[in-house]
């Protein structure tokens, strides 16, 4: 029976961490530290992508054991705009009324390193946001009671922000908040585990 290297989650995310205990695997989590910055004319799902994929590099340059590495990105488009994380709540606010009755697109890339094959596995799913029309008192008082500033666009689909929203359509509905958990089980199969 072939040994399968240990996992590592490559997030500081505590949703992605959640996410990732669904799937009953034992994983590590390290977290890459690199600039999230986007270059200049990048749209938002290259920045996703690019972003997945250099955190994975920097893992892989840091640890001595090889592993499976997995590493995520998420970015969000509305009216043009990349969004990103918060700075502060003042930013959160600003964020949220933005969104206000507006239709955002999230992208979510996963990264996913064998060590066995030297091979990265990628991937990027797209989710549709479609939010209520709301006040900007609403989105205060909404920042005022979530903790946002950890989240891509200041919303927390599954927390309080879920009153925000009218819909969501993704193929895989864990995408949106972070980790697209139906590519990961496929790409890990695919590498030999056995889930579940």
């Amino acid at each position: 029976m072939t040994t399968l290297p240990p996992i590592i989650l490559g997030s500081a995310s505590k949703t992605r961490k959640l996410l990732l205990e669904k799937l009953k695997i034992d994983f590590t989590v390290l977290s890459p530290d690199i600039d999230e910055s986007p270059k200049e004319h990048e749209d938002a799902k290259s920045l996703s992508q690019r972003l997945a994929l250099e955190k994975n590099l920097t893992l892989q340059q840091k640890i001595v054991q090889p592993a499976v590495i997995i590493s995520c990105d998420q970015t969000m488009l509305v009216n043009d705009e990349i969004i990103g994380k918060p700075s502060d709540k003042s930013h959160a606010i600003s964020i949220i009324t933005r969104c206000s009755g507006k239709t955002a697109h999230f992208f979510t890339s996963l990264c996913v390193y064998d060590p066995s094959s030297k091979s990265i596995f990628s991937k990027t799913v797209t989710t549709e946001v479609t939010y209520k029309p709301f006040t900007a008192e609403t989105a205060a008082n909404y920042i005022q009671n979530e903790d946002t500033l950890n989240a891509t666009g200041a919303i927390h689909c599954e927390g309080l922000g879920i009153c925000l929203l009218q819909s969501i359509q993704s193929d895989d509905p864990n995408a949106v908040l972070g980790l697209p958990l139906i590519e990961l089980c496929s790409i890990l199969t695919l590498i030999g585990f056995k889930l579940p």
